[in-house]
């Protein structure tokens, strides 16, 4: 298991959530980058991170980030129900 962290700067702490999620993607490839390139990585979460990704009319630093994550074999999954 690893701990991945780093310290938002003023600008990075006012991207809105969906990029906050994404930028914590992008540092874990960068930071990890043996394990994205030789495994399938599955991104277990409740936002809609893959339709954003793929979303043709992204601009600016999303479609920036989406050609880093197309050489990486990344599946973003919905999340399901917690049972307890």
């Amino acid at each position: 298991m690893y701990f991945i962290g780093e310290v938002l700067t003023d600008a990075k702490i006012r991207y809105p959530y969906v990029q906050k999620l994404l930028y914590a993607v992008l540092m874990a490839t960068q930071k990890l980058l043996h394990y994205f390139t030789n495994h399938e990585v599955l991104v277990i979460t409740s936002y809609p991170l893959g339709e954003v990704i793929r979303n043709r009319d992204a601009a600016g630093r999303i479609s920036k980030w989406a050609l880093k994550f197309m050489g990486h074999d990344i599946r973003y999954v919905p999340r399901t129900a917690i049972k307890s």
